[in-house]
């Protein structure tokens, strides 16, 4: 039997996250971590995205572009700190990115509430994060939405 899952929890990326520094340990840059968080959530059957690019336009003229650290099931967007503390700027920056993510990247029938994300902070030797979609919201997507949101399937049994 299927679990279906439409966007990733907060609390699942930071269950990755968590998994990659224990076996890492503290003091990497933030680009060792998002290849490693990357491949961790790989490993769990999502699809990730790195370093992508999202076109900023100003009046319908290109003006430049900020790259998102990840996106996972084109959808969730997750940015990757090493620092202290997760600050409001980092929440800003992460918004911009939900914000600017091209709709057209979105799978069919995505909520109204469009993409979603959160800020994974390595600093500090133990895993903190912020973001917008927990366990009990990413449930109600697939409740509401169906199979048509459907974006990932994890098997229970792991060989399969």
């Amino acid at each position: 039997m299927a679990d279906r899952v439409y966007y990733i929890s907060v609390d699942e990326v930071h269950e990755a996250a968590q998994k990659v520094l224990s076996e890492l340990g503290e003091g990497l840059s933030e680009a060792v971590y998002q290849k490693a968080l990357a491949h961790e959530l790989r490993t769990r059957g999502y699809r990730v995205e790195t370093e992508v690019v999202i076109p900023i336009h100003y009046q319908k003229a290109y003006v430049g572009f900020v790259r998102a650290d990840l996106v996972v099931n084109e959808c969730t967007v997750v940015e990757v700190k090493v620092v202290a503390n997760i600050t409001k700027a980092h929440m800003d920056q992460l918004t911009g990115y939900m914000r600017w993510l091209p709709t057209d990247r979105v799978l069919p029938g995505p909520p109204p509430e469009g993409v979603k994300g959160t800020v994974i902070n390595f600093g500090g030797g133990v895993i903190s994060s912020i973001g917008a979609i927990t366990d009990a919201e990413a449930a109600a997507d697939v409740e509401k939405h169906g199979a048509a949101a459907e974006v990932r399937v994890k098997n229970e049994n792991a060989g399969e």
